[in-house]
């Protein structure tokens, strides 16, 4: 198959109807933030909060007591428990490859909504990590205390069969670095070489480069890319509004099923 070589630069940081929401920075008024993901083989997370005005310190006040189950297509239904505030699991129940989940919670007497239906894995096949070439200082380091520029590859081979999307998540020494979304349009069904493009990427010997792959589905792939967009269009000064999200009965959050792989490489 014809190898294609893509460069991402997106930096970061559903099923049913989507709907961008205008906010009133005027007068915003506060409201329940659902932050939820379940990777296959793991148990769901389901993360609530409340919105703050931009004027208002960025602490978000976390919601307890509310009642949050999960179920599947087969009527599987389990209540999960809060383990921390805020923060609500799955014991028993863990996500399976294709399976449709549907989300419920009642927060304050506020019925929420979602379902998400996790998509296959697709095989992570290789990470290539080499030194790469650039112009000048990075970032405003001179390269005085041993660091160098690394380039990291990814190559998978994208099923024909089905419409895909991915995210990678970087770390380095176990610290979350940057993200990258992508999707199949021009490369269905192709072996894929993917550079995870950074420009201020300085490593040293003895450093830790984690790269987890992720396929997510296209609500969750809509979701970052109307993020990423937000942002970019928050430096520009345009009109801020919230990205799109597939839960119903708020505006903001998510439900995010997904696979995932990682692999590791040391430094030398």
């Amino acid at each position: 198959m014809r190898k294609i070589i893509w460069l991402l630069v997106i930096s970061f940081g559903i099923t049913s109807c989507t709907e961008i929401i205008q906010l009133d920075l005027q007068n915003n008024k506060s409201e329940v933030v659902v932050e939820a993901s379940m990777a296959a083989a793991n148990e769901i997370r389901v993360l609530l909060s409340r919105s703050v005005n931009l004027d208002e310190s960025n602490t978000f006040p976390l919601l307890t007591g509310a009642q949050v189950s999960i179920s599947d297509e087969n009527n599987n239904t389990e209540v999960l428990t809060e383990i921390e505030p805020g923060v609500y699991q799955s014991i028993t129940t863990k996500g399976i490859e294709g399976k449709r989940y549907f989300l419920d919670l009642i927060v304050n007497n506020q019925s929420i909504s979602a379902t998400s239906t996790m998509p296959s894995i697709v095989p992570f096949t290789d990470m290539v990590i080499e030194k790469g070439s650039v112009f000048g200082p990075i970032g405003g380091n001179t390269n005085t205390d041993n660091t160098e520029y690394y380039e990291i590859k990814v190559l998978f081979n994208d099923p024909v069969e089905e419409v895909n999307y991915y995210r990678f998540v970087e770390f380095i020494n176990n610290e979350k670095q940057q993200e990258y979304i992508y999707d199949d349009r021009l490369n269905n069904g192709k072996d894929v070489e993917i550079v995870l493009f950074r420009f201020d990427r300085l490593l040293k010997t003895e450093d830790v480069v984690r790269i987890e792959m992720q396929t997510i589905t296209k609500e969750f792939y809509v979701y970052l890319s109307s993020l990423n967009d937000l942002r970019n269009s928050a430096r520009s000064g345009s009109t801020p509004a919230n990205p799109v999200t597939n839960m119903q009965g708020i505006s903001l959050g998510y439900f995010n099923t997904y696979t995932s792989q990682s692999k590791e490489y040391i430094i030398e």
